[in-house]
């Protein structure tokens, strides 16, 4: 079966939406001793980023240490799930900041809110890198606003805890992932500063993939700009997961697993029964067809001839409907290779197909699509046409 990258991105969205935006009761998590005096390894600003954009501009760097906290002290906010009412996870961030009605808070007038991931078919839509998502989807509208970018710069802490995260996720092994996470300073038209995360999230399995991007603002005073920006970073980068909320949900995708399993072989048992009992049909009746005819040509030469013709022509046909029949049993087509016209059975469902040299092929439903500029394949891949029985 085919791993179903769509849903295990749309969980992963989901978890991180738990913890980042749900809306908790804003109680501190007294079970840890998380003060001051803290100071994790986890460093959100390490130049360890290499960026997936072609022929971008460098990006300035910044001070990337724990922020300053002043007189106002950092602690674990608990996050709670709306839907289920348990605790998601724990982020740290300063006292006087809150998280209520799916937004963080602060004084000052300082607001952190986090935007829904729009998600795509990389058959569809090629993946973006962060960078490139900034310059042609973002910036436009920016500077359509009156706003200016000032700076961008690479956050591999979020990038290395949506990596810890997904890993935990059941199914994830079946797929290959990348992710992609810059911060982005600005001046709206007003003067005042704003910073937005763009956090990128692509997973493909060979021939085909999904990827998406979310977004997260922070609004502010300017003269709390940059330690809020810092602690909110840090916030995002130091958020802890609840393990219970993980186990539960793998425990429901591997029911859910196992459902589909078993539907799947009891569908696929049904069928070899019936194509069982249509053959035994069949062999009963092409071998009573078989005895009348060598009667008749025992009795008359040229009445023979003509049954053997019929009884030929009747198993020829009946050989494309067993033909058929296997291929309705185990979901294939027939297809040949216009080059050598060798016959190859693939999976059915798809609207063309693909081969190689090797006898590799796949499918697809896009009218359009050319192996020739799809930059994750090799090699020469010729189109093969249908076989009609």
């Amino acid at each position: 079966m085919k791993p179903n990258t769509k849903i295990i991105m749309t969980a992963l969205v989901a978890f991180i939406a738990i913890l980042l935006m749900a809306q908790p009761k804003n109680e501190s998590y007294t079970d840890i001793s998380f003060t001051e005096d803290y100071s994790p390894e986890s460093n959100y600003g390490e130049n360890s980023f290499n960026s997936q954009a072609e022929n971008q501009q460098p990006m300035k760097t910044m001070k990337t240490s724990r922020p300053a906290e002043g007189s106002d002290k950092i602690e674990m906010k608990k996050i709670v799930n709306p839907q289920t009412g348990k605790v998601a996870g724990y982020m740290p961030l300063p006292t006087t900041w809150n998280i209520i009605d799916g937004a963080i808070s602060g004084p000052n007038g300082i607001v952190a809110k986090e935007y829904a991931m729009k998600v795509f078919d990389s058959a569809q839509r090629r993946p973006m890198s962060a960078q490139q998502i900034l310059r042609q989807e973002l910036a436009p509208s920016i500077q359509k606003a009156g706003g200016k970018i000032q700076n961008t710069f690479p956050i591999p802490g979020i990038m290395k805890y949506d990596e810890n995260y997904s890993n935990q996720l059941y199914g994830a092994n079946q797929t290959q992932r990348s992710f992609d996470v810059i911060g982005v300073d600005l001046i709206d038209q007003n003067g005042k500063p704003n910073f937005i995360i763009i956090r990128q999230i692509a997973y493909s399995y060979g021939y085909g993939g999904t990827w998406g991007y979310m977004t997260h603002t922070l609004e502010c005073q300017p003269s709390e700009y940059e330690s809020a920006r810092d602690a909110y970073i840090y916030g995002l980068v130091n958020a802890q997961n609840n393990p219970d909320q993980i186990a539960d949900y793998n425990r429901n995708e591997a029911m859910k697993s196992e459902q589909s399993w078993a539907a799947h072989n009891t569908k696929m048992r049904n069928n070899q029964a019936a194509f069982d009992a249509r053959n035994r049909a069949y062999t009963t009746s092409s071998n009573a067809a078989l005895d009348a005819s060598m009667e008749r040509w025992r009795t008359n030469n040229e009445i023979s001839d003509m049954s053997m013709n019929t009884w030929k022509s009747t198993n020829a046909s009946s050989d494309r409907m067993q033909d058929m029949t296997v291929n309705g049993i185990h979901e294939w087509e027939n297809v040949y290779n216009t080059n050598d016209n060798s016959t190859y059975k693939v999976d059915a469902g798809y609207d063309r197909y693909f081969m190689n040299g090797q006898g590799e092929y796949f499918g697809t439903n896009d009218q359009f699509y050319q192996p020739g500029q799809d930059v994750n394949l090799n090699g020469t891949w010729n189109e093969i046409e249908r076989k009609e029985n």
